[in-house]
């Protein structure tokens, strides 16, 4: 129907994605059916919001690099699995 849909992929059956299309909203997955599919493409692009460290400091863009850097930085569950997916392929 020509409709192009962004995200992760949460779920991978047979016969569909469910596609989380709002990290924010991990519970709330559109569901794609395969045989509607032309064309899939992972983004080049990150996922991250375009402008969201514009409203950081400069030591505030540090701290977080330094924390999500850290040991003390756990993914959450929800994309725990996503992730460790992603990285085996």
């Amino acid at each position: 129907d020509g409709r192009v849909i962004s995200g992760v992929i949460a779920k991978n059956s047979k016969k569909e994605l469910q596609v989380m299309t709002n990290l924010l909203t991990p519970k709330i997955l559109t569901s794609v059916p395969k045989d509607a599919i032309d064309e899939q493409l992972k983004s080049k692009i990150s996922a991250m919001p375009k402008g969201l460290l514009d409203v950081l400091t400069k030591e505030e863009i540090g701290d977080l690099m330094t924390f999500l850097q850290s040991d003390g930085f756990q993914l959450p569950e929800h994309l725990k699995k996503m992730h460790t997916r992603m990285h085996a392929e």
